[in-house]
């Protein structure tokens, strides 16, 4: 019986060893997010991790954080260190006229069709990282890969402040010419599977001579499309 027991408790660990990880971490300023953003190296299709703004974390950083406000201000340019799994960046905060700032550039990885990389942003205020008189700029950036190495499953905006972006919130450009300026033979397209913007608010956008870009440039084939309950003006 012993023997058995002992077993038991080897092939449960082992299996919850295989199982998806599930990560969240606390930041309040732009170190803490990037060190949040490179801990995701690591990650798998089945993983997911979260990334919550805060505007103050307790002595231990064990419990949950006070709600933040749009005092809270992280600003800068970043690449995902990742190139899989689920990575959600949100707030606590679900006041839309009072959301913690996220001024940034975050520049994609390439992905392939089974690395179910996911992007969720919630209760955050969306801006680019050096505002909308900007030349040019966009938040979510994913370009010069092959279509086939940029297949996205899921990039959803909800209950988001938008705004102060000189070109575009998203845009994907996929390689049409290899590195010695040969054009290359796209025999599938750049695939993102499901797109969304719900509850969010998109304002002061493209307001620089010249930057009158559409609000999403898509150089990969959207799948699903969910768009409502937004609002849109000065744009």
């Amino acid at each position: 019986m012993k023997r058995f027991t002992l077993l038991a408790l080897g092939v449960i660990a082992m299996a919850s060893s295989a199982m998806a990880a599930d990560m969240t971490t606390y930041v309040t300023n732009k170190t803490e997010f990037e060190n949040a953003l490179k801990a995701c190296a690591g990650m798998t299709a089945d993983d997911s991790h979260t990334i919550i703004i805060s505007k103050k974390l307790t002595d231990d950083k064990t419990a949950e954080a006070e709600v933040a406000d749009n005092s809270v201000v992280i600003n800068g340019n970043f690449t995902f260190s990742h190139n899989t799994g689920k990575l959600v960046i949100k707030s606590s905060q679900t006041d839309i006229n009072n959301l913690p700032q996220l001024q940034a550039g975050l520049n994609g990885m390439n992905h392939t069709a089974d690395s179910k990389f996911s992007l969720f942003i919630e209760n955050v205020s969306l801006q680019y990282r050096s505002g909308n008189t900007a030349t040019s700029g966009q938040v979510l950036y994913w370009q010069k890969m092959r279509a086939e190495e940029m297949q996205i499953d899921t990039i959803a905006l909800r209950n988001c402040d938008i705004t102060n972006i000189p070109r575009t919130i998203f845009r994907t450009a996929p390689m049409t010419k290899d590195e010695n300026g040969n054009p290359i033979e796209i025999t599938a397209p750049s695939k993102l599977k499901y797109l969304e913007m719900t509850g969010c608010k998109v304002h002061d956008m493209n307001i620089t001579n010249g930057n009158n870009w559409a609000l999403f440039v898509l150089g990969s084939m959207p799948v699903e499309v969910n768009f409502h309950d937004n609002m849109f003006y000065d744009l």
